[in-house]
Protein backbone atom coordinates (compact mmCIF):
# COMPACT_ATOMS: atom_id res chain seq x y z
CA UNK A 1 0.00 0.00 0.00
CA UNK A 2 1.61 3.64 -0.98
CA UNK A 3 1.41 5.88 1.79
CA UNK A 4 -0.99 8.66 1.73
CA UNK A 5 1.55 11.48 2.32
CA UNK A 6 4.34 10.19 0.57
CA UNK A 7 4.60 13.74 -1.27
CA UNK A 8 4.09 15.80 1.80
CA UNK A 9 4.47 19.29 1.31
CA UNK A 10 5.76 18.27 -2.45
CA UNK A 11 4.11 21.22 -4.82
CA UNK A 12 3.84 20.14 -8.33
CA UNK A 13 3.79 23.42 -10.49
CA UNK A 14 1.45 22.65 -13.40
CA UNK A 15 1.33 24.73 -16.33
CA UNK A 16 -0.21 24.20 -19.42
CA UNK A 17 -3.83 24.38 -21.36
CA UNK A 18 -6.66 23.11 -23.71
CA UNK A 19 -5.30 24.63 -26.99
CA UNK A 20 -7.91 26.02 -28.95
CA UNK A 21 -7.33 23.74 -32.29
CA UNK A 22 -7.40 20.56 -29.84
CA UNK A 23 -10.62 18.11 -30.95
CA UNK A 24 -12.97 16.67 -28.58
CA UNK A 25 -11.15 13.59 -27.51
CA UNK A 26 -7.68 15.65 -27.26
CA UNK A 27 -9.19 18.33 -24.87
CA UNK A 28 -11.14 15.22 -22.97
CA UNK A 29 -7.73 13.27 -22.60
CA UNK A 30 -5.75 16.65 -21.32
CA UNK A 31 -8.53 17.85 -18.86
CA UNK A 32 -8.52 13.92 -17.40
CA UNK A 33 -4.87 14.11 -17.46
CA UNK A 34 -4.82 17.29 -14.68
CA UNK A 35 -7.40 15.92 -12.71
CA UNK A 36 -6.05 12.51 -12.17
CA UNK A 37 -2.99 13.95 -11.48
CA UNK A 38 -4.14 16.46 -9.77
CA UNK A 39 -6.34 14.04 -7.13
CA UNK A 40 -3.02 11.63 -6.92
CA UNK A 41 -0.66 14.95 -5.46
CA UNK A 42 -3.40 15.87 -3.04
CA UNK A 43 -4.16 11.90 -2.13
CA UNK A 44 -0.64 11.31 -1.85
CA UNK A 45 0.10 14.65 0.53
CA UNK A 46 1.26 17.27 -2.75
CA UNK A 47 -0.36 20.11 -3.73
CA UNK A 48 -0.53 21.48 -7.30
CA UNK A 49 0.38 25.08 -8.28
CA UNK A 50 -0.64 26.38 -11.84
CA UNK A 51 -0.92 29.13 -13.53
CA UNK A 52 -4.85 29.65 -13.88
CA UNK A 53 -5.29 28.97 -17.08
CA UNK A 54 -9.27 28.93 -17.52
CA UNK A 55 -9.52 25.54 -19.66
CA UNK A 56 -7.61 23.69 -16.36
CA UNK A 57 -9.47 25.53 -13.73
CA UNK A 58 -12.55 22.63 -13.77
CA UNK A 59 -10.94 19.65 -13.46
CA UNK A 60 -8.60 21.33 -10.73
CA UNK A 61 -11.44 22.05 -8.56
CA UNK A 62 -13.21 18.52 -9.46
CA UNK A 63 -10.07 16.77 -8.41
CA UNK A 64 -10.22 19.47 -4.91
CA UNK A 65 -13.96 19.03 -4.21
CA UNK A 66 -13.37 15.33 -4.37
CA UNK A 67 -10.41 15.09 -1.92
CA UNK A 68 -12.46 17.21 0.39
CA UNK A 69 -15.27 14.80 0.50
CA UNK A 70 -13.49 12.14 1.24
CA UNK A 71 -10.73 13.48 3.58
CA UNK A 72 -13.31 16.16 5.29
Amino acid sequence: MISTNLISGVRLWLSGSVPKEAGADEATRLLLFTKNLSAAAFRLGGSIIHGCHPSLIRPLLEAAEDYRKVTG
